[in-house]
């Protein structure tokens, strides 16, 4: 047996046996022994692929990895890239079981890929229990991907014509089905406007490695699941189709000339290039050995310029090559220094350049910090910078994410996967580098309080909002009309809330799940008050929508609270009411308190709904800490159901009683198993669903629905 095939079989059964082991309880636990073996196994597989295609045997010395190395580099670039990731994560770095999980599952399907193409090139069969570790927990699915795999296998494009309109990939998951290898997308239309209607599924055995605009070869083709015919989207090939105004944008940042840029041939040659080479923008400007095309135009000046900044070593290149990742235009203007009144024309606090202040925190540490409009993860942060001593960093972007996904202000080392001690270290050395790379950020020192822990600048934040409504509620800013008696749109539940609210205080915390009438409340106040300057504020459009009156009078406005933060002056308002309260973060709270002090605010939420993306826990607290008061007022009459079981699942569903949820369904029969029955809808039934995507999102149920549907389809274009 050949030295390297020896090697290659003791380290991938020293994995392999780790997956053996592997189940839903342990799995973070596994994970962490996984992660210590990878390298060594993605180091030996190169060494395997030298010899296969070089018929050379080599021991794994220093001299011979370099070569190694070189070669893998030039021949399948992915490998040495994933090597390169390890490296930098694995190699250097130990995480906990929370951590180890997580990139884990991000490493599993690159292993899939290695173990695939040991199989297919030279005939060796290695990680046999990879199955073993689950990449979807829900078997259900199985059978669903079985007949997807089946299509990709057997159909053709009906059209070898590219889509008009550009996307760029917003999720994406790979599946291993019976030996196969193929990939579910989420998809999204390219341009500045998020919009979550707009993603559709598709599948493909392309690997489509980066995250750039993208043209498709696409089809829509049949298959037949629970008894329903339904379609799904096939793409076949695809072309990278970065928008032009993306470049033009980024080298504003870095004050290059802002001549105009199109699609011409040079443009299509580098489109072309990084689909073939399987090289991203960074790829290309980091390889010495350059990219050059026919024409000397504005693609090649662009490489060449952002190359020549980067390797100047200049303020500003972590953010460049994050931007460079996926060229999505909203992020680079979003990090555009954008001067009013007598502001210079340059940015002198970001050294000169056109980058905003808010984006030198990732600039500086970008393993703790995000850019504006993005949140990268620590697997694309491993591909993009050398990490050899930011575990500080690390526990920071855990702590934080932590406190957002949970909508906690305070957090336990054991939260988050660290030891006390460990947690202590790494806080006190990321607090120091804080203060030392600039006294500006000091507010964002992780503090303890009580054996708990948290960021200051969410501490402060929480602490603000809590005194000033505490001051709101001591004093009447505005008079309000509380007479209610005549209204025949209100219960007397409801009359009871409005004659109280503002009555005496300039704040009123109206609370109550969905359906219990918390819109009618808004508008019924709206109308009683037309001599008031409103200002109506959600997180969405659409919540806004559902409060405007029609053929309304008075002086009253409606805003996204995003729009009103972009504001830089702001009009004078008696009323201020923020709807869907608990979506909205506590920075953007304290800075509506900030701007309208001397106005009457009336908030409404349900602390039970989903909290916002952002730490924003304020509302909650604000309802436990005035509980009792002549400010809190409570809906508990649901209108939108007379069933009282429903009404009793949807209490548990909102207060988070996942194991009461189970045994109520089951004690009210409202459960069954997933059949072809679930989609024959029934008259006025409402189909509720958990997400937008998967097999059971809202995207798929529509096909199914529609695919039932005796009528006439009209599809939007």
């Amino acid at each position: 047996m050949k030295i390297v095939d020896k090697r290659l079989r003791e380290t991938a059964d020293v994995i392999n046996k780790k997956f053996a082991k592997v189940n839903e309880e342990n799995r973070s636990e596994v994970s962490g022994e996984i992660l210590s073996h990878l390298r060594n196994f993605c180091e030996t597989f190169m060494y395997k692929v030298y010899d296969e295609e070089n018929d050379a045997d080599i021991y794994q010395t220093q001299d011979n990895l370099t070569l190694v190395r070189k070669y893998i580099k030039d021949k399948h670039y992915d490998v040495w890239k994933f090597h390169s990731l390890l490296d930098s994560s694995v190699g250097h770095m130990d995480f906990g079981p929370m951590q180890s999980e997580a990139l884990t599952l991000k490493y599993i399907p690159q292993l899939i890929r290695l173990k695939t193409f040991l199989q297919k090139q030279c005939g060796i069969g290695v990680l046999e229990n990879i199955d073993k570790y689950p990449l979807d927990l829900d078997t259900s699915l199985v059978s669903f991907y079985e007949k997807i795999l089946f299509v990709l296998l057997h159909s053709k494009p009906g059209s070898m014509q590219m889509t008009r309109n550009q996307y760029f990939v917003k999720k994406r998951s790979m599946k291993y089905i019976n030996g196969h290898i193929f990939y579910e997308y989420v998809f999204d239309v390219s341009d500045d406007r998020a919009n979550k209607f707009n993603t559709f599924v598709c599948y493909s055995f392309k690997n489509i490695r980066f995250d750039y605009d993208l043209k498709l070869l696409l089809a829509k083709k049949e298959i037949t699941y629970l008894n329903t015919k339904i379609f799904i989207n096939v793409i076949y090939d695809y072309e990278y189709s970065i928008r032009p105004c993306a470049f033009q944008n980024l080298l504003y940042l870095i004050n290059y000339n802002d001549e105009k840029c199109r699609r011409d041939k040079e443009y299509s040659a580098l489109m072309k290039t990084i689909k073939d080479k399987r090289k991203s923008l960074v790829d290309l400007i980091d390889s010495k050995k350059g990219i050059f095309f026919a024409s000397d135009g504005y693609y090649t000046k662009f490489i060449i310029n952002i190359k020549k900044f980067l390797r100047s070593g200049k303020i500003g290149g972590n953010l460049i090559r994050f931007l460079l990742t996926d060229m999505r235009n909203r992020t680079i203007k979003a990090q555009a220094y954008k001067p009013y009144g007598n502001m210079p024309t340059y940015n002198g606090e970001f050294d000169g350049l056109r980058i905003r202040l808010a984006s030198k925190s990732f600039e500086l540490m970008p393993f703790a910090f995000s850019p504006k409009e993005a949140r990268p993860s620590l697997y694309t942060l491993f591909e993009l910078y050398d990490a050899p001593d930011v575990a500080d960093e690390i526990l920071y972007h855990y702590l934080v994410n932590y406190i957002n996904t949970n909508n906690t202000l305070f957090v336990k080392p054991c939260d988050i996967g660290y030891s006390d001690e460990k947690f202590i270290e790494l806080k006190n050395r990321f607090n120091e580098k804080l203060l030392r790379i600039n006294s500006y950020y000091s507010d964002h020192r992780i503090i303890e309080i009580s054996g708990y822990y948290t960021v200051e600048s969410y501490y402060n934040s929480t602490q603000n909002v809590i005194l000033e409504v505490i001051k709101l509620c001591k004093t009447k800013n505005v008079q309000v009309n509380n007479d209610y008696s005549e209204n025949p749109l209100l219960s007397a539940a409801q009359k009871n809330i409005l004659s109280k609210s503002l009555k005496n205080s300039s704040v009123a915390l109206i609370t109550g799940s969905a359906g219990t009438g918390k819109t009618t409340i808004i508008k019924e106040f709206i109308k009683n008050n037309p001599d008031k300057r409103i200002l109506c504020l959600t997180t969405t459009n659409t919540a806004n929508n559902n409060l405007k009156i029609k053929d309304f009078a008075g002086d009253i406005t409606y805003k996204n609270i995003a729009q009103f933060e972009k504001e830089k002056n702001h009009e004078d308002c008696d009323i201020i009411i923020v709807d869907e309260a608990s979506f909205v973060s506590t920075d953007s709270i304290e800075k509506i308190i900030e701007v309208y002090k001397s106005s009457a605010f009336m908030v409404v939420g349900d602390p039970g709904q989903i909290e916002s993306i952002e730490f924003g826990n304020w509302f909650d607290l604000l309802l436990n800490l005035l509980k009792g008061k002549d400010v809190v007022f409570s809906l508990d009459v649901e209108y939108r159901t007379k069933v009282v079981e429903l009404t009793k699942i949807w209490d548990e569903v909102r207060h988070g009683k996942k194991k009461n949820i189970i045994e109520l369904l089951s004690a009210y029969e409202m459960t069954e198993e997933i059949s072809d029955d679930i989609f024959k809808v029934q008259e006025n039934e409402v189909v509720l669903c958990l997400n937008y995507d998967g097999l059971y999102g809202i995207n798929n149920i529509n096909r199914y629905l529609q695919a039932s549907n005796p009528n006439d389809a009209f599809e939007y274009q």
